[in-house]
């Protein structure tokens, strides 16, 4: 009788090391995944004198901004503010002004901001 809460026990705990394991296991892969599929995705920002910056992006917010085209919009500016001011909307008119390239098998995003009509400039209140 002894025995029984022993083997229950056992039977618990090699359950519970299994099902973590299993887990562990699982988000490994999920992570490799999502580092192969997103990894390696880089902004290029040329400015108005004709140096790039380069910068990277972590795989989960490459992930968000392909997945939602206004997180991208809104991500671009955010790196672009520290090199310049882009007056237009990157996504449509960036896209045809030049502004914008968007390289999917280099994995680059490049914005160009010699591309942009200083004249362009506007106040918004």
């Amino acid at each position: 009788m002894d025995q029984l809460p022993a083997g229950i026990l056992t039977n618990l705990l090699s359950e519970f090391i299994i099902v973590v394991l299993g887990v562990l296991f699982a988000q490994f892969i999920l992570n490799r995944w999502k580092e192969r599929h997103y990894g390696r995705w880089q902004v290029v920002v040329v400015d108005r004198s004709g140096a790039e910056h380069i910068r990277p992006i972590s795989p989960r917010k490459a992930k968000q901004i392909l997945d939602e085209p206004a997180d991208l919009s809104v991500f671009l500016k955010g790196v672009i503010s520290a090199y310049g001011q882009v007056t237009v909307d990157l996504i449509t008119e960036g896209r045809s002004l030049g502004l914008l390239q968007e390289d999917r098998a280099a994995r680059r995003f490049t914005v160009d901001l010699r591309k942009q009509d200083p004249g362009q400039s506007r106040i918004d209140n």
